[in-house]
């Protein structure tokens, strides 16, 4: 049993019983039954292990009375209004009073109904309690709680219920409550505001605020009511039970009963919780039940719980009181402290006849007091680290996980610089988080264990370590295993070896495990952000046990080994994709592993993922061309993914498979893709030297393919195509189309060749792009004797150059005179050359030519010159008819005249001309200042 509260000490009050008891921050408020009032300094100290409440051993306190007042009559019940300055007093003749907080001094009083009840409210309640922290956590969450971690390197957005106290208001409330009848008071900014009143339909037995504008009222006939303030009004609130307990009244809120009813907030004001009937129900700021989704959460949430009306001695429950974090229970012979969440006992002390005579009980954050006729008990709360210890020892780790959840991170001790204390929580609750999944997984339940480990981020050798040894056994490897042998493994559809259905259905659950791990694990190596966010949680890689990267790698690779056992035992089929992408594995154990199961495919993938081309090459040649398991394609494909680094293996392997089949030269290096690219194009040039004919196809790829322009492939194809110059001139003209070569190289090229008609062919391109058109003109006339071709290639340099071709076309006919070839001089002539002049020609030619012969040329010529003549003098009619034009419109505007007054402006500048003012004149006729015509748009 947990120690939660430790008897210590008791006060007494001399012959005077006790009629109420409140305790605030360190001080207590005694009514007494003759009518005094005691305001008591309560003792620091209380340093006590007891575990059962004995009389004889508790220590006899003296209260310091710090003030003494004398009431009208006997306090019944005493409420604060601290911001007020206000002590509120219930007396026994039904009025109450108020008195200074400061001096006691007698207020005011409301005497005008007979009052059987009070009831304060004011905004930070916790926070004036002298300098204690809140130690609730304002972002413990209590319903649909449905977070999962992220790997986000910002903090969650998480979505919250929403709490009955949201805001600040400077709202205060004093109720004032007579049967059916309840009067509300209320001040903002400690300034009286107004009065609320209200008439219900039954007596009030229980009042409860839920924020600055609203309460929650129990009426004896079983009606729970809610008032807001806000809006002046009063409704009833109806409660649906999906899943109802046995013997659990539908009409619950509608039945009136004589059992003890009690409503009070709960976790920070996030609950509200309503005791009827002995059962706890739980409410959101909704007013509607609470309902935990969670499948991990700490413990095993009940709405509602039933609260034992008896205990097992038969003694009627007296008080039940909540006490941050757990609900008090007082028997008539005992005391119970129980956990909220599911009714289950924390601590237990009976053996005595004390607590029949108890009449109340407060609390403050470290004291519990029972109220008896004269005396007063006080308890003190243990630590909650003490708790947290005594739960791990007792391996309570659900009550630890609770408690742990609802602590605001400052309670806990041992805060440090080094870590924030939301931190520290997150590391403690994690902690028993852990020790939970160990004990599931000892007794059995791996699923829900493992899913704990998921979920707390647990360090792979904790959950490797404790599995069934016939589990870890199957994980070592030592464990023969069988796998059919397979051109394409991947694609096989035999069944791995069977193995037990319990140990199978574990180890499906690691992988789950594994999985999480590794990606999580993998998120803390990221250089660049190696933390992320969970809950406001930083994870980091201290989480691990270590901020070395190598011993996390070490990890990843435990997860990445063990990983690839498990795929083997359950799912073969799943090797691959662990294999291909980047990975912890073992090397030799990987490799060992598929060599011996001839798991060859995901071998491959795994030499690829880790840069072990060579291994892979070898390999692959072994199985496509040695032993012909692998058709040689597959080698192909892993070639085609490598680049320029490893051009060397490139070309190691694929001599080999371009001597298999030469077509395998367009797959490997003229594949589309950035990969081929980026190999280096002159030395696989030169790889292929050995193939002139893939040299001619890897060429023209990257000249008419990839649009290469680097001059020095053409002129290595060009080269190429001269090895057989008649069966190739119409490829070696496509490359003089593209004008990308060097001609001196070509033509040093062909005159080492023997001379032909189609060599010297191919020299007149490269020749007229170097400007030797007189030797072009030689090899056309005198070698080819071919004048239509010399006649066309003239025309065709006049085209670009009509200077150069018109020289050419005179040196042409120079050349056929000289050799007296008149046919071909006459058949230039009658071609219909236009570009000659005719005299020219006339004069080159020899006398004793025939005239007739010269008829044909003549008269076209004529033709052209008459032509030209009409042309020109049409030409000069129109330029005659312009200059008439221009001279009118120089005498219109001539004519033109201005006429200027006092009271002409100036266009620009708006203002009058004065007989000194030079003035502008522009085409329009508008007239302004000469210094303004450089403004004029």
């Amino acid at each position: 049993m947990v120690l939660v509260v430790s008897p210590y000490s008791y006060f007494e009050f001399g012959s005077h019983n006790i009629s109420t008891f409140e305790v605030f921050g360190n001080l207590v408020y005694v009514g007494l039954y003759d009518g005094s009032l005691d305001v008591c300094q309560l003792p620091t100290g209380g340093e006590t292990q007891m575990t059962q409440f004995d009389e004889s051993k508790l220590v006899l306190e003296d209260l310091n009375v710090i003030a003494r007042t004398k009431l009208s009559c006997r306090a019944m019940q005493l409420e604060l209004i601290p911001n007020l300055g206000y002590l509120v007093a219930l007396l026994e003749n039904q009025t109450v009073e108020i008195y200074s907080l400061n001096d006691y001094q007698f207020i005011d009083k409301f005497d005008e109904a007979r009052f059987n009840l009070i009831r304060t409210w004011y905004e930070d309640d916790k926070d004036l309690q002298l300098d204690q922290i809140n130690e609730e956590d304002n972002d413990y969450i209590t319903v649909d709680d449905n977070d999962s971690i992220s790997l986000a390197t910002t903090a969650l957005e998480t979505v919250r219920t929403k709490k009955f106290v949201t805001s600040l208001t400077g709202n205060s409330y004093l109720c004032l409550i007579s049967k059916r009848n309840i009067a509300v008071m209320k001040w903002h900014d400690n300034q009286y505001d107004r009065k609320y009143e209200y008439k219900l339909n039954d007596k009030i037995q229980v009042v409860e605020f839920l924020n600055s504008d609203g309460l929650i009222v129990a009426l004896k006939n079983g009606d729970i009511l809610k008032i807001d303030l806000a809006h002046d009004s009063v409704s009833t609130i109806q409660i649906q039970f999906l899943n109802q307990p046995t013997g659990f009244s539908k009409s619950f809120f509608f039945s009136p009963s004589d059992s003890l009813l009690e409503i009070f907030k709960a976790n920070n004001d996030q609950q509200l919780i309503i005791m009827k009937d002995y059962n706890l129900i739980k409410l959101n700021s909704d007013l509607e039940l609470v309902v935990y989704r969670r499948h991990t959460h700490s413990i095993d949430f009940k709405n509602p719980v039933l609260v034992p009306s008896h205990n097992q001695s038969g003694k009627k429950l007296k008080f039940l009181k909540y006490w941050f974090p757990y609900v008090v229970l007082v028997y008539a012979n005992s005391l119970e402290i129980r956990n909220l969440e599911n009714g289950s006992i924390v601590q237990q002390l009976q053996g005595t006849s004390t607590f029949g005579s108890i009449t109340s009980i407060k609390f403050t954050s470290k004291f519990l007091f029972l109220i008896c006729n004269s005396t007063v008990y006080k308890l003190v709360k243990t630590t909650y680290d003490s708790q947290l210890a005594e739960f791990e020892k007792s391996k309570d780790y659900n009550n630890a996980i609770n408690l742990i959840e609802k602590l605001n991170p400052l309670a806990f001790e041992d805060i440090s610089e080094d870590h924030s204390s939301r931190q520290i929580k997150f590391t403690k609750l994690r902690q028993f988080q852990l020790l939970k999944g160990l004990e599931y997984m000892k007794s059995g339940n791996y699923e829900t264990g493992i899913k704990l480990f998921v979920e707390f981020l647990a360090p792979p050798e904790l959950v490797l370590d404790n599995l069934p040894e016939s589990v870890k056994t199957l994980l070592s490897g030592t464990s023969s295993l069988r796998h059919a042998a397979s051109k394409e493994s991947l694609k096989s559809d035999k069944e791995p070896e069977t193995r037990p259905n319990q140990d199978v259905k574990i180890i499906g659950q690691v992988i789950s495990f594994l999985t999480d791990a590794r990606r999580k694990l993998t998120r803390l190596l990221d250089p660049d952000s190696p933390k992320f966010q969970w809950h406001g949680f930083l994870i980091s890689r201290e989480l691990y046990g270590s901020k070395d990267i190598s011993k996390l790698e070490q990890k990843l690779q435990t997860v990445d080994d063990c990983l690839f056992q498990c795929y083997l035992i359950t799912n073969p089929r799943m090797v691959g994709p662990l294999l291909r992408i980047s990975n912890y594995c073992s090397f030799d154990k990987i490799e060992n592993k598929c060599l011996e199961l001839k798991l060859y495919t995901e071998l491959i993938d795994f030499y690829y993922c880790r840069s072990r081309h060579d291994k892979a090459l070898k390999l692959l040649e072994k199985l496509c061309i040695e032993e012909h398991i692998f058709k040689p394609e597959f080698m192909v494909k892993y070639i085609q993914k490598l680049g320029q680094p490893q051009l060397d293996l490139i070309f190691k392997y694929a001599e080999k498979l371009i001597s298999l089949d030469q077509t395998n030269v367009e797959s490997i290096f003229m594949d589309d893709s950035v990969e081929c690219e980026s190999l280096n194009k002159h030395q696989v040039l030169d790889f292929l030297n050995k193939w002139p004919s893939l040299q001619v196809r890897y060429l023209r790829y990257l000249i008419f393919d990839l649009g290469e322009t680097n001059i020095k492939f053409p002129n290595k194809l060009i080269e190429l195509y001269l090895q057989d110059p008649a069966n190739n001139q119409a490829h070696i003209n496509q490359i003089y189309s593209l004008d990308n070569y060097n001609p001196s190289f070509v033509l040093k090229k062909l005159g080492s060749l023997k001379q032909s008609p189609v060599v010297l062919e191919l020299m007149i391109l490269p020749l007229g792009k170097l400007n030797k058109h007189k030797e072009v003109l030689d090899i056309l006339v005198h070698k080819l004797n071919d004048v239509k071709k010399a006649l066309s290639y003239c025309k065709a340099v006049y085209s670009s150059s009509p200077e150069t071709g018109v020289k050419l076309t005179y040196m042409l006919l120079d050349m056929l005179l000289s050799s007296k070839d008149y046919d071909s001089v006459f058949e230039i002539l009658d071609s219909g050359i236009t570009y000659l002049d005719p005299v020219q020609v006339l004069e080159k030619l020899p006398g004793s030519l025939q005239l007739g012969k010269l008829e044909g040329y003549l008269e076209s010529n004529i033709r052209n010159i008459t032509s030209d003549l009409r042309l020109d003098i049409i030409q000069n009619e129109l330029l005659k008819v312009q200059l008439i034009n221009l001279k009118y419109e120089k005498l219109l505007s001539d004519a033109a005249h201005v006429r200027i007054d006092a009271s002409s402006k100036c266009m620009v500048c708006d203002k009058n001309f004065a007989a000194s003012s030079i003035l502008s004149f522009f085409p329009d006729g508008s007239v302004v200042h000469y210094s303004c015509s450089r403004y004029r748009n």
